[in-house]
Order: C-alpha cells, then sequence, then structure tokens
C-alpha cells in the first residue's frame, strides 16, 4: 500500500513480477514503456538501486510511453513484468495498493539467469541477459 501527497513519483524502474497498481483514493499519473526500450541507463545489478533508471523523465532518447493515463478512485492499471513505468500523485492525498504476481517472462528469466551461475555485471551480466532474452516482447 502506498499513501502520499502530490507530486510525490517513483523513480523511472521496472518489476520483474506482473503488477496491478489499484488506485483506491485521489489521482495518479501512471506511465508505462514496452519491454526493450534502448538507450535507457540503469543501475547495474548489484547496486542498491538495481531496476531504476539513472536518468529522469525528460531525458535525450527516451522515447515516448506506451501508456499515459491518469487513475483515479477504484480503479487499476496492469504493469507487465519488465516494463519501465512511473507513476506520479497529481491529487492532493493518494492511497494505492499493488498486487504482484508470478510473470512468465520473469519465471523464464529466472530459469535462464539461475544456470547462468557467476556471470558479472559487464561481462554479458545479468542485464544483458535479460534484455536479451525478453528484447521487445
Amino acid at each position: 500500500m502506498w499513501i502520499s501527497g502530490v507530486g510525490s513519483a517513483t523513480q523511472l524502474h521496472y518489476d520483474v513480477k506482473d503488477n496491478v497498481l489499484c488506485q483506491v483514493e485521489g489521482k495518479k499519473r501512471v506511465r508505462i514503456w514496452r519491454r526493450g526500450v534502448k538507450g535507457v541507463v540503469m543501475y547495474p545489478d548489484a547496486h542498491g538501486r538495481a531496476r531504476k533508471a539513472q536518468m529522469s523523465l525528460d531525458s535525450a532518447g527516451l522515447p515516448p510511453p506506451s501508456v499515459d493515463v491518469v487513475i483515479s478512485g477504484d480503479v487499476g492499471v496492469e504493469i507487465p513484468a519488465f516494463c519501465l513505468h512511473h507513476a506520479e500523485v497529481v491529487e492532493e492525498v493518494s492511497v494505492s495498493i499493488n498486487v504482484f504476481g508470478e510473470s512468465e517472462v520473469g519465471g523464464k528469466a529466472g530459469r535462464f539467469l539461475g544456470g547462468l551461475g557467476g556471470v558479472g555485471e559487464g561481462t554479458g551480466g545479468a542485464r544483458d541477459v535479460v534484455e536479451a532474452l525478453v528484447g521487445g516482447r
């Protein structure tokens, strides 16, 4: 559950599980990009901010989102695993709940990466493998 005020926002990031963001109170703008967006600089897998972008939404090279919607009370939006997304509160008080579930892509990536053993970032690391695995799907 997320309770926050106007202007509160997530950093551009992705999740490894499918996610349904349910807006209970207030309004939130949600932007979602397709999988495999090129040119986005992410923190390395071993970093405390792994899965988060090192760039802002207005950075050059970031394409327009595939979904750009404002959701309000009792409405939800599905965010597939490995899709970059950003959410920002656009009304005074926001209450939302995230419901995460297993994803087919996440399961495949986990099984594939689990069999690699010892491959590190920068040498064909996990992020490179996941990008190659999910590509533009």
